[in-house]
């Protein structure tokens, strides 16, 4: 849109608009003619443009003052982010049946215009020298932090309130991950072939694996009828997987990239950098997706909806404006990306083909949607992804009965929750988030601190020290290593320990775990028995899906088996069977035609 000059906004003002703004000025008291009034307006500007502004409200000097010092314009988000207050508008609108009230008119409209090219306010061109003069630079934003997090929510109630729960995934996330592409590698992770995204029976699988429990999103008074919240980070890891780069479907299980293979050789936070690069720039996977009591997101709907990548790439920029190691408090979380003057919407329209409940009567645009989609994303952004990746802590609660956004729409009546990240409550910048966002330079890896569980006896027991209180993380990180045979008692099992190796775990990581929190050397009868163990893992490779043909006789299977094209796709099998791998049988079809024989379908 060109700029508009003074003369230009005067004259798309009808007289009676301009009749009242001259009024407030105190000028023109005499003249009816649109040009005079026009004239005596610009004359007004001219000599005393610091009385007129003196006459705008607060909000709108703030509004001024922002664009004149930002190249003549600000972002309504941007202000909102920076002072927690709507941007005022610039359009004059006074109703005819009634003589306005002088206290309530403001001269803004004279000196300032909306853009029709994006959601900000303008300030005419030609007055911008003299608003500097008139006008301080204003502040820079600075992010409100709070010193300490409280354990409940304080709903104004006399009983106590909602415990609120923590988590910190940045000590655990490079064994965590350890986890994962060790199930990737022994194929345990599934996924359904149309959206990616894993089986239930996976996120099972997954949430066993996990070091540290899933989010507690459960609710002491929620009714057996209503719909739990569901996984968080036991169905985030298999999706991360695939976009960092680490891991690809191929038809419904997954498989190691490149990259994910080297990974398993050595791991550090700088491949998790990379791999956050590779995440922003996916557009496979939708966080908004993940909010199911949204409908509409795969029909209609999804032509409404930005490409995810348009969204996280200034929300990153946004969030490098966060305070590293403090908390703040979501709202502030997100006034702060907004203040940076990001701009980011999840829709490129107005989302009326998503809805609540039905599409006729809960469109999200019936009541208007302001940016309770965008605040809705962020949330689902922080909570799943990024903090399965320990690049932010959180503190959350129950998101039954929240409703931070989209309170009281039609439809919405009957469910207890939006999306399973509405009590996401605080969230803190930790080291690796802002080492992954390029904040800092470097980055020294923190590892969960250890201390002294157990004695480690030559029996493959483990003695607890009875003057140490088991924590839940300590049972969690016992029962991935060992079974209990009594309070103080547990034990390393063969078996056990075969269905860890099975799943991705390593020897070399029971080592480590007996290392770090065993009071004395590992035993040699542990040793030996570590050793046979880590032999056996080893002895049967991984194998292929085949196909297995029944052939005539034995003399044909020979001959095919023996051929110089056929026989580099097949393998006897006993004296009349020929096994083929599956990815082989369609080079295995051409060459047995070639032979002058068929495989019936």
């Amino acid at each position: 849109m060109p700029q508009l000059t003074l003369d230009d906004n005067l004259n798309e003002m009808n007289v009676d608009t301009l009749k009242i703004l001259a009024r407030k000025l105190d000028t023109a008291k005499t003249v009816t003619r649109k040009a005079d009034i026009i004239s005596a307006i610009e004359n007004e500007l001219k000599h005393h443009l610091a009385d007129v502004v003196g006459l705008c409200s607060k909000r709108e000097r703030l509004c001024l003052s922002e664009a004149v010092y930002n190249e003549g314009k600000v972002l309504q988000s941007q202000f909102y982010g920076k002072y927690g207050d709507v941007c005022p508008s610039p359009v004059a609108y006074y109703h005819t049946y009634r003589r306005p009230d002088m206290r309530e008119v403001s001269p803004f409209p004279i000196l300032a215009y909306g853009d029709d090219e994006s959601p900000a306010v303008c300030v005419l061109k030609e007055l911008v020298p003299g608003l500097r003069r008139v006008l301080k630079k204003p502040e820079g934003f600075t992010c409100k932090t709070i010193a300490q997090v409280p354990t409940a929510l304080d709903d104004g109630k006399d009983e106590p309130g909602r415990a609120i729960l923590f988590h910190s995934g940045e000590a655990m996330v490079f064994d965590e991950l350890a986890q994962m592409l060790g199930l990737v590698q022994a194929a345990k992770i599934r996924v359904t072939e149309k959206t990616k995204r894993p089986t239930e029976a996976t996120v099972r699988l997954v949430g066993d694996a996990l070091i540290e429990p899933d989010f507690q999103l459960g609710d002491d008074e929620t009714e057996s009828w209503e719909t739990p919240p569901g996984a968080v980070r036991a169905h985030a890891w298999p999706v991360l997987l695939q976009q960092c780069g680490w891991g690809k479907a191929k038809g419904s299980t997954l498989e190691l990239t490149r990259l994910g293979k080297v990974l398993l050789r050595d791991l550090d936070a700088a491949h998790i950098k990379q791999g956050l690069t590779r995440f922003a720039g996916d557009d496979v996977f939708d966080e908004l997706n993940r909010v199911n009591t949204i409908k509409g997101q795969t029909g209609k709907g999804k032509r409404d909806l930005t490409k995810p990548s348009s969204r996280r790439i200034p929300l990153y920029d946004g969030m490098r404006q966060w305070p590293v190691n403090e908390w703040i408090a979501f709202d502030d979380a997100y006034r702060a990306v907004l203040a940076d003057g990001q701009r980011f919407s999840v829709c490129r329209r107005e989302p009326w083909n998503l809805y609540f409940g039905d599409p006729q009567y809960g469109g999200l645009a019936n009541e208007g949607v302001g940016d309770s989609l965008e605040r809705l994303y962020l949330r689902a952004l922080l909570m799943e992804p990024l903090a399965t990746l320990g690049l932010v802590d959180i503190a959350y609660t129950s998101p039954h009965h929240q409703w931070p956004e989209f309170r009281d729409r039609w439809g919405s009546y009957d469910m207890n929750f939006c999306s399973r990240y509405d009590g996401l409550m605080y969230v803190r910048l930790n080291d690796l988030g802002a080492y992954c966002l390029g904040i800092t330079e470097t980055y020294r890896a923190k590892h969960p601190e250890t201390s002294v569980l157990f004695k480690i006896l030559p029996t493959l027991e483990l003695a607890l020290l009875q003057h140490r209180k088991l924590s839940a993380l300590d049972r969690v990180r016992l029962e991935q290593f060992a079974v209990p045979k009594s309070d103080y008692v547990w034990a390393l099992d063969r078996k056990h320990l075969l269905e860890r190796l099975e799943a991705g775990m390593t020897v070399r990581q029971v080592r480590e775990f007996l290392s770090g929190y065993g009071e004395n050397e590992i035993p040699a009868t542990v040793e030996a028995f570590l050793s046979d163990l880590d032999r056996r893992a080893g002895a049967v490779k991984t194998c292929h899906e085949a196909i297995l043909i029944e052939i005539r006789d034995k003399e044909t299977a020979a001959l095919i088996a023996h051929d110089r094209v056929a026989g580099k796709y097949c393998q006897l099998s006993g004296s009349k069977h020929l096994a083929v791998p599956k990815q082989h049988e369609k080079p295995f079809r051409k060459a047995l035609k070639a032979m002058g024989y068929i495989l019936p379908q």
